[in-house]
Order: C-alpha cells, then structure tokens, then sequence
C-alpha cells in the first residue's frame, strides 16, 4: 500500500466512524501529510457542559478485532507524541477553560474501537517486529520498536 493509498484508507475510517457516532464532529483532518496524528474532533457526548476537544490517532486493521492476542496495539512514540501534542494544546491561553484529550481510534474489520487515552491502564511496554513505515510499496523494512497492548474493554464504544 503506497502513501496515497494509506491516506484515503486513513481518511474513510476518520468520516466513517463520524458519521456512525453523530455526536463526534470532525475538526480538521491532518492525515494527508505527516503529522503526529490524524485528526482533530469536538464531542458534545460528555456529562459536563463543556465539549472535549479530542486529538486522535488512526488505525486501519484489515484483520477482526479479535486477530492479536494481546490486545490493541499502539506504538510508545505515537503515544508519546499524542500526550506531548495535547500538553502543549493545554499550555495555550486561549485553551485553559478546554477539555483536550488525546484519543486512539482503531478500525477492524468487525468493528471500530476508541480509546480515551488519558483514562485507559497502559500495560507494560514490550518491542514488537512491526514495519517501519505504515504505508510501503510492498518492500517494507522491519524493526523493533516498543509498543503497548490496550486492553478492548477500555474502549469507549
């Protein structure tokens, strides 16, 4: 799958999940670049007057929900980079009266999972052989790199 073709995929599993959870309003979609994440949303879905401001990573597996043993996985750099995107939102003025929060979205074949990603229990990190880039021409390169496993009943929906 080259960039391109990622893109779109990226970008079909961000309006997808939108349209199916009406009360999620896209922001800004940042996946046709690099960026440290994919998108921006506003949820009016909270028990508190006040909206949260959601920046979010996306995932497209072509396999079902249930395919990984141990769980959901997320690299510990895209995490690292969500919560350092989030502190720094948080640290702008006109931002202090905002809920932010970072989020992780994962699309399977058999379903779509959401993880808040400052209430969810991080397991320990361990390294996993995982491409080195998401998008290839089919010639992808492996490394190790270290990730964690979330748990899917931590999901949100």
């Amino acid at each position: 799958m080259n960039f391109n073709d990622y893109i779109n995929l990226e970008t079909e599993t961000i309006t997808g999940f939108c349209q199916t959870n009406e009360e999620i309003e896209i922001e800004k979609i940042y996946n046709e670049g690099y960026s440290k994440f994919d998108f921006t949303f506003i949820s009016g879905n909270t028990n508190s007057p006040f909206k949260i401001n959601g920046i979010c990573e996306v995932k497209t597996r072509n396999v079902s929900s249930d395919y990984y043993a141990g769980g959901v996985l997320i690299q510990l750099d895209k995490f690292q980079a969500l919560i350092n995107t989030v502190a720094k939102c948080k640290n702008k003025e006109e931002n202090i009266n905002k809920d932010i929060r970072a989020y992780y979205l994962v699309r399977y074949t058999d379903k779509d999972l959401l993880f808040d990603l400052n209430n969810t229990k991080m397991d320990n990190i361990k390294f996993e052989n995982c491409p080195k880039h998401t998008a290839s021409n089919g010639n992808n390169l492996y490394e190790f790199k270290p990730v964690f496993y979330l748990n899917p009943n931590q999901a949100i929906n």
